[in-house]
């Protein structure tokens, strides 16, 4: 069942369909690297229903692509916080306030734009 899993996205090694017990010894399914012992990410429930175990699959498959969509939003997030930093807007609006409400609004725009909301 193992061969439906990417490898780690940390270490690069295998990774595995695992069950444990919840504190109340219900069955938790989870996918481990045997490499580094990381582990997928988890639902709140367990479950013996295959569809349980595919979403494990999923989540563990899919979380070097989100592991980078985050690192590019952390990046772009640390590239704001130094133009805020230094002073560094653009833009006749931002450039015609008050360095603090443009630092602020720079800002409030940054985090709406890697949050994917519209920045109206």
């Amino acid at each position: 069942m193992s061969d439906d899993l990417k490898p780690c996205p940390f270490c690069g090694g295998k990774a595995e369909h695992s069950i444990g017990k919840t504190g109340d010894g219900k069955p938790w399914h989870y996918v481990e690297c045997v490499d580094c012992g990381a582990t997928g990410p988890t639902p709140d429930y367990a479950d013996h229903n295959i569809a349980v175990i595919e979403c494990r699959a999923e989540a563990w498959n899919t979380r070097a692509e989100r592991i980078k969509e985050l690192e590019a939003k952390l990046a772009k997030a640390v590239e704001a916080l130094g133009r805020i930093a230094s002073g560094e807007f653009s833009g006749r609006m931002l450039t015609s306030m008050p360095p603090q409400d443009a630092a602020a609004y720079f800002a409030r725009t940054t985090i709406a734009e890697l949050k994917g909301e519209d920045r109206g």
